[in-house]
């Protein structure tokens, strides 16, 4: 309780919030740290936040099990670093992982029509967003965005085949 208070009076105090951060680690109090750290991140925009985004997410949906509160820590740090494709593929399979496959098939397009990356983190995204496709009614897409990711790259001829054949 007095690390809690007095990481509150102040905020900035590394000394204090590594102590409370190994507090909660040690009795396991990982609803305490997650929240800890997304508070902090929070009020932090710039890109120490990141990490602290991160590692929040991965508390929410690691050793609680809340992949909602992951993902919206993973959305704050996405809008920070919108152009962090190993992060967009983080918090698309947490949006997933939480229910929110619209919005995680959406960020991906966003990614993708916005000619983010390389020639292969575009077959990256592509095969990403045919995976979050998993429903019947979205096969058809699936398969467009596979066709789309072998005209780049022919080693997604697999992938396109068995999403062909799960048409039939």
């Amino acid at each position: 309780r007095a690390l809690r208070l007095g990481l509150a009076a102040s905020p900035g105090h590394v000394e204090l919030r590594d102590r409370l951060a190994d507090f909660y680690k040690s009795r396991e109090l990982w609803a305490d740290l997650a929240e800890m750290l997304a508070k902090e991140a929070g009020a932090d925009g710039g890109p120490a936040s990141l990490p602290r985004l991160r590692e929040a997410a991965h508390l929410y949906l690691e050793k609680l099990e809340r992949p909602s509160e992951a993902a919206d820590a993973l959305l704050l740090a996405a809008s920070r670093a919108p152009d962090d494709l190993g992060l967009l593929v983080e918090l698309a399979r947490c949006l997933s992982r939480a229910g929110r496959e619209a919005e995680a098939r959406e960020r991906v397009g966003a990614a993708i029509a916005r000619g983010t990356g390389t020639r292969a983190d575009r077959v990256s995204l592509l095969r990403l967003r045919a995976e979050l496709s998993s429903e019947p009614d979205q096969l058809g897409d699936a398969i467009l965005d596979l066709e789309a990711a072998y005209a780049l790259d022919a080693t997604v001829a697999p992938d396109l085949a068995e999403y062909l054949e799960r048409r039939k």
